[in-house]
């Protein structure tokens, strides 16, 4: 261990959990029987019984291009829910989304509209740029207001909707805005590849030469609307799959008080989320004007509601801390059974720490020091650090001196103060009083993660989980391995 580290540690883990949670991972993912699999995936076997039921019943229904209008169809409001599903992971919910596509689709209309007779790139293009601002600006108010205002995301985005609908009945005046520019609904209602029996195959554009009714024998294949969500999802599945920003939406929504223990800023990451989920819907509203060759201000108002449903259905929680990452086949679940908690016997508990010594405290006997070479310089140094809750007082002017390479067990009884002492010192409580200094420089360790930026690291009492997450995981949560 460096001079330069110091570890805390508020109490010893129970090793029996540890097996436990191994078992449990194994035990979902190999089902024991028919039952527990069908309680898992209910989703896909329903899915198959209606392909099934409405192959028998309406024939033509299983037909490679009647799934592709559909997958057309449902484009964008998957694109509308690949944002939502951060924002249910991380145990919220973003009312917002169907008004702020509505508002993206009418102001990238008007934009491009106002653009007519420009190169239909560069007007896709700004179209487009509008959207993303929309999108940026609304995801901007929703996280401001939930990450750093402490509003209810229930309140906050219900409150955002009213305004994103209001300014888009404003721009638009109320009926739809339309796009004349040529060319525009390919992007919308285009082919990735086309077929003719006698032109052949071709990318992007109709087959060379076909006229006429000759175009009646085109077959298309891969519509544009698809593959625009394949990237998206893509993305998205990485994003949450293989990121550390994913794992800190899981561990957000899992346990938020163990996340900011690990060291993960809550207000920041949480309004990266709701950026997300806003950018995430006014690309839904741009796919609706390239599909629609216009806008319209409740464009989203009857999606809102089936996105946050086909988020659920996909295997996330409402609850939060649990989702599916997008495109992935097997479900993976994280419990974590405890059967008891370290400490709490009544007769008082030994917490060893490293580098930690203590020094008289207030009202206390001494506790003897072994000495230490003169001019040795402490790596902390706590002065009549004091930390009250309402009118208790949990620590009452305490002084330390961590030297380098020692090793102190703190012992007292329960209620005794020893876990607020090394919270505090750790980041977790704000001290009412007295003085920190690290390396003989005065220092405010407002936050775990300024503490284990100074050197100091804890393993806390209650042991801050995230359930939903492996032990591995949790091991380096806060300080994960690029690409691991």
């Amino acid at each position: 261990m460096s001079a330069k580290t110091t570890s805390l540690s508020s109490s010893a883990p129970d090793a029996s959990t540890v097996p436990d949670a191994f078992a449990m991972q194994d035990e979902v993912l190999a089902p024991s029987n028919l039952v527990a699999f069908a309680g898992r995936m209910w989703a896909v076997l329903f899915l198959i019984a209606l392909i099934v039921f409405f192959s028998i019943a309406a024939p033509g229904f299983l037909d490679l291009f009647n799934f592709q209008a559909v997958g057309a169809n449902m484009a964008v409001l998957l694109v509308l829910g690949l944002g939502q599903t951060f924002v249910i992971i991380s145990a919220g919910i973003d009312l917002s989304t169907g008004f702020v596509m509505g508002l993206s689709s009418v102001a990238s209309a008007i934009v491009m509209q106002a653009l007519t007779g420009y190169p239909l790139p560069v007007i896709i293009l700004l179209g487009l740029m509008t959207s993303l601002f929309i999108g940026l600006a609304a995801g901007a108010v929703n996280g401001v207001l939930v990450a750093y205002m402490r509003v209810p995301p229930f309140i906050a985005t219900l409150g955002s909707l009213s305004v994103a609908e209001g300014v888009a009945y404003v721009l638009s005046g109320g009926p739809p805005v339309s796009i004349s520019t040529r060319g525009l609904g390919f992007y919308g209602n285009g082919f990735l590849a086309y077929f003719h029996p006698d032109a052949g195959l071709s990318f992007l554009a109709m087959p060379s030469g076909v006229t006429g009714t000759a175009v009646r024998d085109v077959l298309g294949f891969f519509p544009l609307q698809v593959v625009y969500i394949v990237i998206l999802a893509s993305f998205c599945g990485w994003l949450l799959g293989s990121t550390r920003f994913g794992r800190h939406v899981y561990a957000v929504g899992g346990n938020p008080k163990a996340a900011s223990r690990a060291g993960i800023p809550l207000g920041w990451t949480l309004f990266k989320i709701y950026v997300l989920c806003a950018v995430s819907a006014s690309l839904a509203g741009f796919l609706y004007v390239l599909r629609f060759n216009g806008g319209v201000a409740n464009a989203g108002d009857a999606l809102m509601l089936s996105s946050v449903a086909a988020i659920a259905i996909g295997g996330a929680s409402m609850l939060g801390g649990h989702g599916r990452r997008p495109l992935l086949a097997i479900r993976r679940r994280w419990r974590r059974h405890h059967h008891g908690r370290p400490g709490g016997s009544g007769q008082g508990e030994v917490l060893p720490m490293t580098m930690l010594a203590p020094h008289p405290v207030s009202g206390a006997p001494s506790i003897p020091q072994a000495p230490h070479p003169e001019g040795l310089t402490p790596v902390l140094r706590c002065r009549k650090v004091t930390k009250r809750f309402g009118g208790l007082v949990a620590v009452d002017q305490v002084d330390f001196d961590v030297y380098p390479g020692e090793t102190v067990a703190l012992l007292g009884d329960n209620g005794a103060g020893k876990s607020t002492l090394i919270q505090t010192v750790a980041g977790v409580h704000r001290p009412d009083g007295g003085t920190i200094e690290l390396d003989g420089k005065e220092v405010d360790i407002p936050s775990p993660l300024q503490a284990r930026d100074l050197g100091i690291e804890t393993v806390f009492q209650d042991l801050a989980l995230c359930d939903n997450l492996g032990a591995a995981e949790n091991i380096f949560l806060g300080r994960e391995v690029p690409g691991k």
